[in-house]
């Protein structure tokens, strides 16, 4: 049995060449590296991740969610589920609707890098990850949404180093 570890899984030829497209669509190296640092976290929950790490992410889960979306719509294919309908709005903000078989590849690949890039963004404004179930709340995407805004604390806290301590 061959046992690998998980950046060797994650930079594999698939990946790399969504990466080196995405060099040659930018131009810029820094900025692409910047992109996939929360997938080269893909399980970590602990530590902290600044704004522009969350948000790139994100930028890229969006990205990859069009993707799929239109790769769907050329193949065709609709697996709505009923369990499908509230697990997507409460996680995600979105409806599963209609939702095919490409999509479900990028939403469950990607459920663990973004709850844990989310969990890293809470500690760095000083909150516990646990916070993510205020999702289950009827305002709790606003909420989530407005402590992704606001700015990480200075210097270290309890859940590690501060992100931007080299930066700034």
């Amino acid at each position: 049995m061959v046992v690998c570890n998980r950046r060797e899984r994650l930079d594999g030829p698939i990946v790399n060449n969504i990466k080196s497209l995405i060099i040659k669509l930018s131009g810029k190296k820094r900025r692409e590296a910047k992109m996939f640092e929360a997938l080269k976290k893909y399980a970590v929950f602990s530590g902290r991740a600044r704004r522009k790490e969350y948000w790139l992410f994100m930028l890229l889960y969006f990205i990859a969610m069009v993707v799929a979306g239109l790769f769907d719509d050329l193949v065709g294919v609709d697996l709505s589920f009923s369990f499908a309908e509230p697990v997507a709005f409460f996680l995600f903000g979105m409806t599963a609707d209609g939702w095919g078989v490409f999509s479900w590849i990028v939403f469950l690949g990607l459920l663990i890098p973004e709850i844990a890039v989310s969990v890293r963004r809470l500690h760095d404004i000083n909150f516990r990850g646990w916070w993510l179930l205020v999702y289950l709340t009827v305002i709790g995407a606003l909420v989530i949404f407005i402590f992704a805004c606001i700015r990480g604390t200075d210097g270290e806290n309890r859940f590690g180093a501060d992100p931007l301590a080299g930066v700034r």
